[in-house]
């Protein structure tokens, strides 16, 4: 995920989470801005918005927490356990987050709880048009 024209790294494990800045040219040179050991991300990236990242932390198999991360120090702001593991995306000024058990969440950007649930499953969305930002039709099977 790009910051700026720098980029957080990250695994689980043993390896933390860093932001790396580099200068271009003919003897680049690489250094770490900040490192967390509790912003771990796996299957998902983090979302930068107004100088903050979100994502989930899988530092723990198992124990997943919703994380904010301050951009510019590394420094954690708040963590969640809801919704559960699952999915971002950054719509508006709210995160849209469709969790593995099959759950759809509106959160405010802010931290605050979720603004909307909505129970979905797999074979649920297969039978129904499922509409982004418009009533068009996004895909229909």
């Amino acid at each position: 995920v790009f910051v700026g024209h720098r980029i957080l790294v990250s695994n689980t494990g043993t390896d933390l989470a860093k932001l790396l800045d580099w200068d271009a040219g003919d003897a680049p040179n690489v250094r770490e801005v900040w490192a967390h050991k509790q912003f771990a991300l796996l299957f998902n990236n983090a979302i930068h918005h107004d100088g903050a990242l979100f994502a989930f932390n899988e530092k723990r198999r198992g124990h997943t927490e919703f994380t904010c991360v301050d951009a510019a120090t590394g420094e954690s702001k708040w963590k969640s356990r809801e919704p559960g593991d699952g999915f971002p995306t950054l719509v508006g000024k709210q995160l849209v987050i469709m969790t593995k058990a099959g759950t759809l969440h509106v959160v405010a950007i802010s931290g605050s709880k979720n603004a909307a649930s909505l129970p979905i499953c797999a074979r649920a969305l297969s039978a129904v048009f499922l509409r982004l930002r418009s009533w068009r039709p996004m895909s229909c099977r």
